[in-house]
């Protein structure tokens, strides 16, 4: 076996010279003739798809692009959560934890940014009242540990994805989906439909 990991080369940074879906070691040798895929053993599989994975996070703008891992699990607060809300979509959205259960399947735990936002006139609460329930939220979200996901997903650009708008519409919430342990649901947030 060799000392090298593979690393999956993306076609789309190579010249259009370069052969799509070919390999190289991160030791720097090309796995074209010396070593192919399934000659890999599964530590140097999982190195460089790890490597591919981190890669990928970086040029998409996902969790790990631009911050360090330190500041995006430090304490989330509602002023900051507030402010992360106004930088991404100009609004003061309101937010709300929900839990969704897919009969037969699993349970989803997500922050849900809602269409109300507090610069409306309509809007039920007073700034007092928003932010209260903003510290609210930023302590649940310390609690069950998203607060990487939440910061990461707020700090990039909002973009449509998967058919759903790019910011919050009358009806469409915005949801950022946890990942947490059934155990910590059930406890959290009780066991559902059984």
């Amino acid at each position: 076996s060799s000392n090298g990991s593979l690393s999956v080369i993306d076609p789309a940074d190579q010249p259009s010279s370069h052969v799509s879906g070919s390999m190289e070691w991160l030791d720097g040798s090309s796995a074209g003739a010396d070593k192919s895929f399934s000659d890999a053993d599964d530590d140097e599989v999982a190195i460089g798809l790890n490597k591919r994975i981190g890669q990928i996070a970086t040029k998409t703008g996902q969790y790990g692009s631009s911050t360090a891992e330190d500041e995006l699990r430090q304490h989330l607060t509602g002023e900051e959560l507030r402010q992360l809300l106004l930088t991404k979509y100009s609004k003061c959205y309101d937010v709300s934890i929900v839990r969704r259960d897919v009969p037969g399947m699993k349970t989803f735990i997500c922050l849900n940014i809602m269409w109300l936002h507090l610069e409306q006139q309509s809007f039920r609460m007073t700034p007092g009242q928003y932010m209260e329930k903003l510290e609210g939220v930023a302590a649940l979200v310390n609690i069950l540990g998203q607060t990487d996901k939440v910061r990461a997903f707020l700090r990039t650009p909002a973009r449509s994805q998967k058919g759903l708008p790019r910011r919050p519409v009358v009806g469409t919430a915005i949801s950022i989906r946890f990942d947490l342990e059934q155990a910590i649901v059930d406890e959290w947030f009780g066991s559902g439909y059984d």
